[in-house]
């Protein structure tokens, strides 16, 4: 008789998507009589885990083994963005997956510091990070632009959800 496993790690997946329990909701509807304006949101974002899925997913190219029982700290950013007819509150990028806490908390200050003052930049696209072999690695950064903002940089602990 074979015996199955509940879980199966594959070796060369190496890709992880975020299961977030979001929620959006209105904070300004559209004028009907123009057509040109849209609604105002707002995004309350959940983070419950992470699968692994190499088809659909947030992360890829994650070098080490995910393993079920195990903290990993998931590095994200909230952030605003918008146009001149609406505003998006709560947009979430998900940014690099890490089994070291330290290097995700220290990708996060880099964030922070770069957004400081971004707009004298010559790159003032990019950030750049640790990586979570601890490289420094170039992120493009869709919370710096004329509507947009950085409403926070997290960094929480997930475990994946079997």
């Amino acid at each position: 008789m074979k015996h199955l496993k509940k879980f199966e790690y594959k070796k060369e997946t190496n890709s992880i998507s975020v299961v977030n329990d979001s929620y959006t909701e209105v904070t300004r509807k559209a004028d009907p009589d123009d057509n040109l304006v849209a609604n105002d949101t707002y995004t309350n974002n959940n983070i419950i885990g992470i699968k692994i899925d190499s088809k659909y997913y947030d992360i890829n190219a994650i070098p080490f083994e995910i393993l079920p029982d195990k903290d990993y700290y998931l590095l994200y950013v909230i952030y605003s963005t918008g146009d001149s007819f609406s505003h998006h509150e709560g947009r979430i990028d998900y940014v690099e997956l890490y089994d070291d806490e330290s290097l995700a908390e220290k990708s996060a200050k880099m964030i922070e510091d770069d957004y400081k003052d971004w707009r004298k930049k010559e790159d003032k696209w990019n950030v750049n990070i640790l990586n979570s072999s601890g490289k420094i690695f170039q992120f493009y950064c869709p919370w710096k632009g004329h509507f947009e903002g950085l409403t926070s940089v997290e960094v929480e602990n997930v475990r994946l959800i079997k």
